[in-house]
């Protein structure tokens, strides 16, 4: 919601009411897995708001607003690894890395439009689950404006 500016010339930037902002990595390499997976990641470095759930590995949107995304995905050596990046259950992109011969590391963005308790999540595929830790596999988000 904007702020009315006191002075004529005093640049009024818009405020988000609602603090939003998480950030998570992988700290140990997973997979293989025989069927598509949730994807948890153990090493939270920020949970802002604590939209992003420690035990199911969801973001559940507080508020109605748009939410920027962010994933980075690792492959072991000589391996893939892919995620689905789902909203509500219902698949957004999928983020894919094949590293041949020795290391691939892939990722994209999504911006989504989230009414308040939409969830969004990973989901490892069985097909290509060889996902390299250290924190090279990563997914991320904020709150950008609320609706």
């Amino acid at each position: 919601m904007a702020q009315p500016c006191e002075e004529v010339h005093k640049k009024c930037e818009p405020r988000n009411d609602k603090k939003v902002a998480f950030f998570a990595g992988l700290s140990n390499h997973l997979g293989p897995v025989n069927h598509h997976s949730d994807l948890v990641f153990d090493n939270i470095v920020t949970n802002v708001g604590s939209a992003y759930n420690l035990g199911s590995g969801r973001f559940t949107a507080p508020v109605r607003a748009t939410y920027h995304f962010n994933v980075t995905i690792s492959a072991q050596i000589a391996q893939k690894a892919a995620v689905k990046v789902l909203k509500n259950g219902v698949n957004v992109m999928t983020v894919w890395a094949e590293s041949t011969p020795n290391w691939a590391t892939s990722s994209n963005v999504a911006i989504l439009s989230l009414e308040a308790g939409d969830q969004v999540w990973l989901q490892l595929l069985s097909g290509a689950s060889h996902v390299y830790g250290n924190m090279y596999t990563t997914f991320s988000g904020f709150l950008v404006f609320e609706a």
